[in-house]
């Protein structure tokens, strides 16, 4: 599948970028452009490029100070430097930070018609030093094989004779012991093991073995060039020449880090057992192989439990189909999934977990298991969510506040516009409220703003938004308006609700409503303007006798 190839162009001058991009599209380049050093290594940070085309002249740092940071983090693609005429000594600069190349801004000569020569040039090179990167390794690969082969084993191996003097030795040994072949000739086999009483016992005890023919086999702690003592796994064997004088053959190895691998296995699995968040392990075909005490914990189910079952008896029915083929997908393309998940615990409770999936694959690519950790986070959730309804909705009346309003409002504007669907904002003011605050109390007139709630609610349809800003007033947004009438028969059916006395604290009050209603866009085109008119509107109705509507007319 063809790649296209990603540029990032570092350029504040928004006609040259715009220009730039325009040219590279025609030669088949994707180009992101950054107005500045900040956003540039940002985007770097963030996505991957083939190639970025920095400008020296940035209005928060220069290139050169770019360039220092791409050099600091290793960047390893192809930079060009673009200065302006006479800054020569800037390029030279900049090569020297690991700009690969250099473009004088030569606005007669029309610098940005050999911006895609240059960047072809560019890559073709650093494809070339790719390839070349690639040979050597193979090269190298191929050398180290050799050296394998050469050397005939990957355990060390040394020669020595009856006075336990070294003959010969191979390369894995030097490089075990840190001593080279012409260091231990004519050495004693001493100076490799832990101590001279060391020795002494082993070498007594190996050759009560070895003169029987027989092949000695044990572990023992030996000694480095450096003095640091390692664990050591010998193999000891006599061969025998014609004139019956015996060598001896060492193959070893150095088994301290098998023994730590054990360790580390050990390690893990206490891990796995202690760890409070769940784990499960499944196989290729997503059985259940394995799961720790926390996935008890969590799920209530305990290991014999879901030995040989499917992840899927965890199902809440909070998800559908297509949430799952998404995570499938995700797993098989990257072999990997994040995300949160509703489950059903054995005693039927649903509860939330954030989890991660990973894909183990064996040396043939191929799934041979799934390993998923899960930690409950349904607390934390629902801490969250309070959160945000204590910062979106009015405590007093569980009605969207200001925020939230002025959110939901620039979305049903965005929608609007895109659509061509008008909508209408209605400014609510309750008529003489003041006075039930000061005749019947506060606690009152909250009562009175809670039932005013309610009956907003009833009187709007199921895609409107009702809203408190504040005080005694109120705003709805009215979505899919196809006509003004539609508009005017919610406002009169807002005012007969108002108009049935409201019984607070066994009381009868009846209070009514102005209503002020602007339109969008006609009425203003940002939520400021459109909420303002609104409002004008209300005052309008006010003075037109209360208990009323207006329209804006502006």
């Amino acid at each position: 599948m063809f790649n296209a190839i990603k540029i990032l162009y570092i350029e504040d001058d928004k006609v040259a970028a715009i220009y730039a991009c325009k040219k590279l599209d025609k030669y088949g380049y994707v180009v992101d452009i950054a107005r500045d050093g900040k956003e540039g290594l940002s985007k770097l940070e963030k996505n991957t490029y083939d190639l970025v085309a920095v400008d020296y002249l940035l209005p928060d740092m220069n290139g050169l100070q770019v360039l220092q940071v791409l050099a600091k983090n290793k960047l390893k693609i192809p930079i060009i430097m673009i200065t302006g005429t006479g800054d020569e000594q800037i390029a030279v600069e900049a090569m020297k930070l690991g700009a690969t190349d250099y473009l004088i801004k030569d606005i007669k000569n029309n610098y940005l018609e050999l911006l895609p020569g240059i960047i072809k040039s560019e890559l073709e090179k650093q494809k070339l030093k790719i390839k070349k990167q690639a040979t050597e390794k193979a090269l190298a690969h191929t050398l180290a094989e050799l050296e394998i082969i050469l050397d005939n084993s990957l355990l060390g191996i040394a020669f020595f004779d009856d006075g336990r003097t070294f003959i010969r030795v191979n390369r894995k040994l030097e490089e075990i012991f840190g001593y080279s072949e012409n260091e231990l000739k004519g050495c004693t086999t001493e100076i490799l093991y832990s101590s001279p009483q060391n020795y002494k016992r082993i070498e007594k005890e190996s050759f009560s073995i070895i003169k029987k023919g027989e092949t000695y086999e044990n572990e023992h702690q030996m000694r480095r060039k450096d003095g640091t003592l390692f664990l050591c796994r010998f193999l000891i064997k006599a061969t025998y020449s014609t004139d019956l004088s015996n060598t001896y053959v060492w193959n070893l190895e150095d088994v301290t880090k098998q023994r730590q691998a054990v360790e580390t296995m050990r390690l893990t699995a206490t891990v796995f057992e202690v760890s409070t968040e769940g784990i499960i392990v499944t196989d290729a075909q997503n059985h259940i192989i394995m799961s720790n005490p926390a996935f008890t914990t969590i799920t209530g189910y305990t290991a014999e439990e879901v030995l040989g079952k499917k992840p899927n008896m965890l199902k809440s029915g909070h998800h559908k189909a297509y949430f799952y083929e998404v995570m499938w997908k995700s797993l098989i393309e990257t072999g990997r999934w994040r995300g949160e998940v509703w489950n059903r615990r054995k005693t039927g409770e649903i509860y939330l977990v954030w989890t991660s999936i990973a894909v183990l694959r064996n040396s043939n690519n191929q799934i041979i298991q799934h390993v998923g950790v899960f930690s409950d986070i349904t607390q934390r959730k629902e801490a969250e969510n309070l959160i945000w309804r204590q910062a979106n909705y009015d405590a007093l009346t569980d009605l969207p506040n200001r925020t939230l309003f002025t959110d939901r409002l620039s979305q049903a504007m965005r929608t609007s516009k895109r659509e061509q669907n008008p909508l209408a904002v209605m400014f609510i003011d309750l008529d003489h409220f003041k006075w039930v605050n000061d005749n019947l109390g506060h606690e009152a007139g909250d009562k009175l703003l809670q039932e005013t709630a309610k009956r907003l609610n009833t009187s709007v349809r199921d895609s409107d938004t009702v809203a408190r800003l504040g005080g005694d007033e109120f705003t709805i947004i009215l979505l899919q308006i196809d006509t003004i009438s539609d508009v005017k028969i919610i406002a009169k059916r807002i005012l007969d609700n108002f108009s049935e006395p409201f019984m607070i604290n066994n009381q009868e009050i009846g209070i009514g409503a102005s209503i002020g209603i602007s339109f969008f866009p006609e009425h203003g085109d940002d939520v400021e303007n459109l909420l303002k008119n609104a409002d004008i509107a209300m005052y309008q109705a006010k003075e037109g006798g209360r208990n009323n509507f207006c329209f804006f007319e502006g």
